[in-house]
């Protein structure tokens, strides 16, 4: 058989496989959803939480009941005040949750209980930790399977570092950096630089304090007795029920028990994301006050987003923002940022976006999300006013160039690069060769102009002189507490947050509604799937073009404004 008729005959049933999924998910979607009046919504977290909704038609189709945070906030708001709803079941699984994202998910559920509604958890995690722990504290009772452990032991920033891999391979690193924070140091050695050290030492410093408080004010504890705890390392599930850290030891079984006390015998456990479909429509109240919530998800490039890569496109989300500045139904805009930067033209072209839309009186409020460093920063800093979690990692304002000479591994490998050229400068950023002085020169006066270009944005941003905002940058890095202390962000909190500095901006007083709609109207599977190309596959290419295209961005040597990664846990 040939091959183009086996690509035909796997599309076919591609094809046929998604119509009857789609047409059983359209069913399922379709049943009426029973809200009594003894609901108990089933909340779960752990799984990884998205700020904006997917356009990837696969996950629409088989992870369509996914929440995103927005989503929750909105459920969680109008739950405490559904009289159908007596109680919340949170149940908590391995956490793959930010920790800003849990903060923004604490607020809520705190909202919900001052309503006098109880939540109950269960950790159902087999080594609980301080992601999991500092979510499920905020509970009126927390239930742990007698099996668990607790590995409440404090945080570690760790970072892998390619040093000595690059150089058993023989690739050489050419990284140039603005200024000692972004450092390109997990290329160039072995271990953390001082300044990188103290940068990441202060951080956790931060986290683990705000962390030993909360906990501590949330479970009726001293802070030193916590501290104690923590430096025993692991606990047992009993030596946890013993030290005060939870209520109960036992099964789902447990807290159902209790959650009948709040609901009465005759409790209707409701999914969150079915009561999320059912209500929906009454969450937002039509308003003459309306504001466009806009995510700026991913990694930032140039170019265009794509739904199947978590990419956020300078020229699209310019666009998007665009649009909502030409459409009078709108007078401000909410903007969720959960980046770590990117491009530098990218991150520009969205700046400016936002510049344009407050010259054309539109506010605009941004509201970040785990990660908005770097460029993450960048597109944030043109902003009316911006808001952060105490957790979230911002800042970062600097720049970094890199590219890799492979000519050593391709020697290694026995393979040869010969190449004609007729200017000197030619082949300066090709994979095979190293910047000389003059052109390590020209590189470095490119990204300089690029620094001072973000510095002084920044410093007009924030309203402070050129020299007082660059003594902040440098590219370190700050949780968003330390953020406000220096006057890089104007307030802490989440949505509730951003929407009371929405409202001054828009000087709409509390007694009015303001009706937030998701820009673009969230689409639905059947739209997606209609509005993707595949005309444009061809056989000869295995390699999607998106990906190509995105590799080809993410390797060509450029300036990027980027943040630093650790893994924290």
């Amino acid at each position: 058989m040939k091959p183009w008729i086996i690509v035909v005959i796997v599309l076919i049933l591609i094809l046929l496989l998604a119509a009857v999924a789609g047409v059983l998910l359209v069913w399922m979607v379709s049943q009426p959803i029973s809200v009594s009046g003894t609901t108990v919504l089933e909340i779960p977290v752990g799984k990884p939480m998205t700020e904006g909704q997917s356009e990837n038609p696969f996950e629409l189709l088989f992870d369509s009941e996914r929440l995103t945070v927005f989503d929750y906030w909105r459920l969680l708001d109008y739950a405490a005040s559904d009289s159908r709803v007596k109680a919340l079941s949170l149940e908590i699984t391995p956490s793959q949750v930010s920790w800003a994202q849990v903060e923004e998910l604490r607020e809520s559920l705190i909202r919900f209980k001052e309503s006098g509604k109880p939540v109950h958890a269960f950790l159902s995690v087999d080594l609980v930790g301080e992601s999991e722990f500092y979510l499920a504290s905020v509970a009126d009772s927390i239930t742990v399977n007698p099996d668990a452990a607790f590995l409440i032991n404090g945080l570690v920033a760790e970072v892998t570092f390619f040093k000595r891999a690059l150089d058993k391979l023989e690739i050489k690193p050419q990284f140039l950096q603005y200024k000692e924070f972004k450092s390109p140091e997990v290329w160039e050695r072995e271990s953390l630089s001082p300044p990188v050290r103290e940068m990441y030492r202060s951080i956790l410093e931060d986290l683990e304090g705000r962390f030993i408080q909360q906990i501590a004010g949330d479970r009726s504890l001293e802070p030193d007795q916590l501290r104690e705890r923590m430096l025993s390392g692991m606990l047992t599930a009993s030596q946890a029920l013993e030290a005060g850290l939870v209520d109960t030891l036992g099964y789902r079984s447990s807290v159902r028990e209790r959650l009948k006390e709040a609901a009465g015998s005759d409790m209707k456990l409701l999914a969150a994301s079915k009561y999320f479909k059912a209500n929906e429509s009454k969450f937002d109240r039509s308003s003459r006050h309306r504001v466009a919530v806009v995510t700026g998800e991913g990694l930032i490039t140039s170019g265009e987003s794509d739904p199947f890569s978590q990419v956020l496109g300078g020229s699209s989300m310019a666009e998007r923002l665009r649009e909502i500045r030409e459409d009078e139904d709108f007078d401000a805009v909410l903007l969720r940022v959960d980046s770590p930067g990117g491009s530098a033209v990218g991150s520009d072209m969205i700046w400016e976006e936002i510049r344009l839309l407050r010259e054309a009186g539109r506010p605009v409020v941004v509201s970040m999300s785990g990660v908005a460093g770097s460029g993450g920063y960048y597109i944030s800093m043109g902003a009316n006013r911006i808001i952060c979690h105490p957790s979230t990692i911002t800042g970062s304002i600097g720049v970094i160039f890199g590219k890799f000479d492979l000519e050593g591994l391709f020697n290694w490998l026995g393979m040869s690069i010969d190449r004609v050229k007729l200017t000197s400068n030619a082949d300066i950023f090709s994979s095979f060769t190293s910047l000389n002085e003059e052109q390590e020169a020209a590189v470095s006066h490119w990204m300089k102009d690029i620094y001072d270009t973000f510095v002084s944005k920044a410093a007009e941003g924030r309203g402070l002189a050129f020299e007082e905002l660059e003594s902040r940058a440098r590219g370190r890095i700050y949780t968003g507490s330390q953020a406000k202390e220096i006057g890089l962000v104007d307030d802490l909190g989440g949505y509730s947050t951003a929407l009371k500095h929405l409202r001054e901006l828009m000087e709409v007083p509390e007694s009015d509604e303001v009706q937030l709609v998701r820009y673009p109207r969230p689409k639905t599977f059947w739209e997606v799937l209609s509005e993707a190309s595949l005309s444009s596959s061809t056989v000869q290419s295995p390699v999607p073009p998106w990906l190509k295209q995105e590799w080809a961005n993410l390797t060509q040597a450029m300036p990027r404004l980027i943040t630093p990664e650790a893994r924290i846990y």
